[in-house]
C-alpha cells in the first residue's frame, strides 16, 4: 500500500558560507520523507536519488545557481554520474567510506580532466587517504570529531596545496569564530541554519518498467529503439527525460517535445549512464541494492571486455 510519501519527493539544502557569511554554496542532501533527518539507505540510493531529485528540481533553481555539493559513493563516482550534470555547477563530495583505490583515482582524474571539481568529505589525515588529496579542490573537516590541534595541522597542511577547506558541522556562533582562527575558508553546520527541506509532486513510476530499462540499457549491443518502445510504456520516465533535455543545462533553442528526438540528442553513452541512475532511484525503494549493482556491474565488465589487458578494476579482478 502506497503512503502519502509515495508521490511526493524531498531534498535538503544546507549553505557553505565564506568567511564573510555570504552564501559560497550549497550541499544538496537527499531525503526520503518530510522529516529533515537522513533515513539509512544502502549502496549508492542516497547518492543516486539526490542526483535524479536534482534534474527535476533543476540544480539552478534548487541552489541559486551556486554550486551543488553531490555526495559520491565509490559506485557513483565509477559509473561517472556527476558528468551528467553541468561541471560549473556541482562539486563530487567524496564520502569518507570511499578508499583511494587505483579504479577510484582514475574515475576521479577523468572527472578533473573534464573540469569538474572534487571535495573530500569528513577527511582524516591517515596514510591511506591522503593519496586523495592530489586531486582534491576541496577538503571538509568534522569539527566535533577533529581536535583542534589536528584541525590546525591539517588546514595548514592543504593550504601549502592551495586547497580551500571547510569546517562542516558547525553548531554555534563560538565555534565558528574559533573555525575562522584556525584558518578555515568556509563553514558549514547548524550555527547559520539547519537543512531545508525542499518538497515536489512526483509523477507515480511503473517499477517493472524502470527495471526493464535498466537491463536494456546496460546490454552490450544497444539498442535505442528497444529503449524508446520502453520509455512509451512509462509517463514518469518521458517527464524525466524531456525536462532533463529542456533544462538550462543544455540550452536547447527549441523545446524538446519527443522521445525518439530526445534519445538520439543525449547519444549512448550519456543514455546509458542517465537510465542507470534514474533506473536506480526510481526502484531504490522497492528493490533490494544487490539487485540494482547487478546490471551495473555486467556494464562495467562489458565495457572492459573490448581491451581485458588492459584491466585491472575489481569488476574485472575482484
Amino acid at each position: 500500500m502506497s503512503s502519502p510519501e509515495t508521490f511526493n519527493r524531498f531534498l535538503a539544502r544546507q549553505p557553505i558560507l565564506a568567511r564573510s557569511r555570504k552564501f559560497f554554496a550549497y550541499e544538496i542532501l537527499s531525503r526520503y520523507g518530510p522529516e529533515n533527518y537522513c533515513r539509512p539507505a544502502t549502496g549508492s540510493a542516497i547518492s543516486v536519488n539526490a542526483m535524479d531529485e536534482l534534474f527535476l528540481m533543476g540544480v539552478r533553481t534548487m541552489t541559486e545557481g551556486l554550486p551543488a555539493f553531490l555526495n559520491c559513493t565509490q559506485e557513483f563516482l565509477l559509473n561517472d554520474y556527476l558528468t551528467l550534470m553541468p561541471k560549473e555547477l556541482v562539486v563530487g563530495e567524496i564520502l569518507e567510506t570511499v578508499r583511494p583505490d587505483e579504479e577510484v583515482l582514475n574515475a576521479c582524474l577523468r572527472m578533473k580532466n573534464q573540469g569538474y571539481r572534487l571535495a573530500l568529505d569528513d577527511y582524516c589525515d591517515l596514510p591511506e587517504t591522503q593519496a586523495f588529496l592530489a586531486i582534491a579542490d576541496f577538503v571538509k573537516i568534522d569539527v566535533l570529531l577533529t581536535s583542534f590541534a589536528e584541525q590546525r595541522r591539517i588546514v595548514e597542511e592543504c593550504h601549502r596545496q592551495h586547497i580551500p577547506v571547510i569546517a562542516e558541522k558547525v553548531e554555534t556562533d563560538e565555534q565558528f569564530r574559533l573555525c575562522a582562527d584556525i584558518g578555515y575558508d568556509y563553514f558549514q553546520g547548524y550555527f547559520f541554519c539547519r537543512p531545508q527541506i525542499v518538497e515536489r509532486r512526483s509523477v507515480p513510476a511503473n517499477k517493472s518498467v524502470y527495471l526493464q530499462l535498466l537491463a536494456a540499457a546496460n546490454e552490450r549491443l544497444f539498442n535505442i529503439q528497444k529503449i524508446s518502445q520502453l520509455f512509451r510504456r512509462d509517463v514518469s520516465l518521458s517527464y524525466r527525460l524531456l525536462r532533463y533535455l529542456n533544462s538550462p543545462i543544455f540550452g536547447f533553442q527549441s523545446e524538446i517535445r519527443s522521445i525518439p528526438h530526445a534519445l538520439t540528442l543525449l547519444g549512448e553513452r550519456p543514455l546509458r549512464k542517465w537510465v542507470s541512475l534514474v533506473s536506480v532511484a526510481g526502484l531504490a525503494d522497492e528493490v533490494a541494492d544487490s539487485l540494482l549493482r547487478l546490471p551495473l556491474l555486467r556494464a562495467r565488465f562489458c565495457g572492459c571486455t573490448g581491451k581485458p589487458m588492459n584491466c585491472s578494476c575489481s569488476v574485472c579482478f575482484p
